[in-house]
């Protein structure tokens, strides 16, 4: 009996581990981690640089640039994830 639950309880655990990995090996496929973590942080670098470069040297259009580039950097992953997911 002990070793048919022994068994058991490794089938299991190798059947979760799996599946997680599936669903991992699906998000890098379908992109969702690219939208969902990359571009917004390269984004958001990037706002930053060009808020502080708009400011300093008294250029608008950097600034508002910049300001774009950050609520875009938020707003994002809320706008395509649900398209390329399929939500």
């Amino acid at each position: 009996m002990k070793i048919i639950k022994f068994n058991t309880i490794i089938v299991l655990k190798t059947y979760i581990l799996n599946k997680k990995c599936d669903n991992m090996v699906q998000e890098v496929f379908t992109g969702s981690l690219i939208y969902s973590h990359i571009l917004p942080a390269i984004l958001g670098f990037l706002s930053i640089i060009f808020l502080c470069n708009g400011i300093m040297d008294d250029n608008k259009i950097y600034t508002i640039l910049g300001v774009v580039m950050f609520f875009s950097a938020g707003l994002l992953p809320f706008v395509i994830l649900p398209i390329v997911l399929g939500v």
